[in-house]
């Protein structure tokens, strides 16, 4: 916490426990597919409760480094090896490294945005106080745009149709918006499901460019079109 403190900022500080039966499956959530359930990674980090250290960058610096996304904020992706070496090794640290990253993962373990915490009264006070007991989702959905907002930190999308009781959307990485969703593995393949939105049965319906299920004249739409050529850019 010293040596986040003397390059960062610390906006929050959160001391997440997370249930054993579901620890797995949250792990699976929050690295979108990427990370099998009882992978490697669960067993050399543990299961018991972590920190959650919000920061902002007051001089992010982007530079290429040995990661599969090439060029990353530096400076977090060094104080992450740094950290790394003084845990034994291994990834008993994550750390976010660009801006789309970090809306992600503090959206899915603390359900909040980073402009949640740009006001001078979003500085930290000392204290470490408990966090969720899952990522946002977990027990269901407390509306129809928190549903959206984890959709969107996952995964570009285009909002198809939306009603009381049904939300349907075109998403980019069908696998990883659903994950986030909270739709159970087995179930990904399909287009249609059931979840709990405000305690009550909503549809979810995740649709993907050439999976057969849109109908061709709703992929010829402006909106559509405008969506995956703003994305080939």
């Amino acid at each position: 916490m010293r040596d986040i403190s003397s390059e960062f900022v610390v906006r929050d500080v959160r001391r997440v426990s997370w249930p054993l039966p579901e620890f797995s499956w949250n792990l699976t959530r929050l690295y979108g597919g990427t990370l099998p359930p009882r992978a490697e990674k669960e067993r050399h980090c543990g299961t018991d409760p972590f920190l959650v250290v919000v920061v902002e960058d007051p001089e992010p610096t982007y530079a290429p480094r040995r990661t599969p996304k090439g060029v990353v904020n530096a400076r977090t992706f060094d104080a992450k090896q740094r950290h790394r070496s003084w845990t034994g090794g291994g990834h008993r640290i994550h750390a976010s490294l660009d801006p789309i990253e970090a809306e992600h993962d503090l959206f899915l373990l603390l359900g909040r945005r980073t402009d949640d915490y740009r006001s001078p009264s979003a500085a930290w006070n000392g204290e470490i106080v408990a966090g969720p007991e899952g990522p946002v989702g977990a027990r269901g959905w407390e509306s129809v745009a928190e549903l959206r907002t984890a959709i969107e930190v996952a995964t570009p999308y285009v909002l198809l149709a939306e009603g009381e009781k049904e939300l349907e959307v075109l998403v980019e990485d069908l696998s990883r918006a659903a994950l986030t969703a909270n739709i159970p593995a087995a179930e990904i393949g399909s287009a249609r499901h059931e979840i709990l939105v405000a305690g009550r049965p909503f549809a979810l319906v995740l649709r993907s460019a050439g999976d057969g299920t849109l109908e061709q004249s709703r992929l010829r739409s402006s909106t559509v079109r405008r969506f995956f050529r703003d994305r080939t850019r």
